[in-house]
């Protein structure tokens, strides 16, 4: 429905999206991930790009649980050391939404999560050139009661 993905997880699964074969990415250049999540109407907590080459390789984020609140999660493949095989051309990923316990598998729980984009960069969405942003700039009057100034 409008491009985004709806993967609806079954009660007794550890879900799976897969990418294999058509598209690729160049893991040499592309090593930064952003996917945009718009709904996590289930009670999964994680979710992992696995390894193109298995070994149990993966970097994982967190999730909002049972939220129809937009999310962006952002995911660091340049220097890690538990994933250490993202190089050349890749076409064969997969994203899996996990819900971890303490006893080491993962829980089967079920529920809906719908991804709007999947972003791969050159550039690290987390890095921002420091500003001082004390100093940039000033706010006025305090309070304001009908116009707000700012100087720069």
């Amino acid at each position: 429905s409008d491009g985004e993905l709806l993967i609806t997880i079954g009660e007794n699964s550890y879900p799976k999206l897969t990418q294999s074969g058509i598209f690729s990415v160049d893991a040499d250049n592309y090593k930064y991930l952003r996917v945009f999540m718009s709904e996590n109407s289930s009670p999964k907590t994680r979710m992992s790009l696995v390894s193109p080459n298995g070994g149990n390789q993966f970097v994982g984020v967190d999730l909002i649980p049972n939220s129809t609140d937009a999310q962006v999660l952002d995911f660091d493949l340049s220097t890690t050391d538990t994933f250490t095989n993202w190089n050349g051309s890749i076409n064969n990923f997969a994203f899996q939404i996990t819900e971890p316990s303490e006893e080491g598998a993962p829980l089967q729980v079920g529920g809906t999560v719908k991804i709007d984009r999947i972003l791969f960069s050159t550039e690290n969405p987390l890095s921002v050139d420091l500003l001082d942003l004390e100093n940039s700039f000033e706010l006025y009057p305090n309070p304001v009661k009908e116009i707000l100034y700012i100087k720069l």
